[in-house]
């Protein structure tokens, strides 16, 4: 399982775990809360876009990487083995 994946499970507990104690806030309470949170957050929106484009061409380079890594190893050390002879 990759770093991300424990990430995304964490964050995943813990949301859960959040709503579950909000259940005991008042609704009216909740309902101001989110409202805030929404509020910051579109105060925020360009800058949250901006992060995910900059994950997102990361992402895309680390699998361009790793495909020509992976290619490389595969068929350099199939080529390798093939022409040579141990002396």
């Amino acid at each position: 399982m990759s770093s991300t994946e424990v990430s995304a499970e964490a964050i995943a507990k813990a949301a859960r775990s959040s709503f579950e104690a909000s259940q005991f806030i008042p609704a009216s309470e909740r309902a101001t809360a989110l409202e805030a949170i929404a509020r910051h957050l579109a105060t925020r929106k360009h800058e949250i876009l901006f992060a995910n484009s900059e994950d997102l061409k990361v992402n895309r380079f680390s699998m361009l990487l790793w495909q020509l890594i992976n290619t490389h190893s595969i068929s350099g050390s199939s080529k390798r083995s093939r022409g040579r002879t141990n002396v």
